[in-house]
């Protein structure tokens, strides 16, 4: 009986939909060119909003390059970083997924990929 009233009335419990973003998600990227592995790809907590927010870093193991993280297979557009490592933050929504804010623009992330392997290309 409690298992059935937590599945109906979930914000009883203090819970909100955007604190619930699977922490698996969005799809990290990595068998592309110059695609590497997040630093960091961690929830760290949530916003004054009570939603869920991840932080993500990606590293340029080249000095001189600097990390891009592409959104959606670049149908979103990239971040580019102005220092070797950059971090960006994404916030679950009510719709439980992880979104991406850049000059008031909002986009749904569902893949993400740090390209930060400049090894060959120097």
């Amino acid at each position: 009986m409690i298992a059935i009233l937590i599945l109906v009335f979930p914000l009883v419990l203090g819970q909100t939909t955007c604190d619930l973003c699977p922490t698996t998600k969005p799809i990290v990227q990595t068998g592309g060119p110059q695609m590497t592995a997040f630093t960091r790809n961690a929830v760290i907590g949530k916003n004054k909003n009570g939603c869920l927010v991840k932080n993500l870093t990606c590293t340029s193991n080249t000095a001189g390059f600097m990390p891009v993280i592409s959104f959606n297979d670049d149908k979103n557009g990239v971040w580019e970083s102005k220092t070797q490592t950059g971090s960006i933050q994404l916030v679950c929504n009510a719709n439980k997924y992880w979104t991406f804010t850049l000059n008031g623009v909002t986009i749904q992330i569902d893949q993400v990929a740090c390209l930060g392997d400049f090894k060959n290309v120097a």
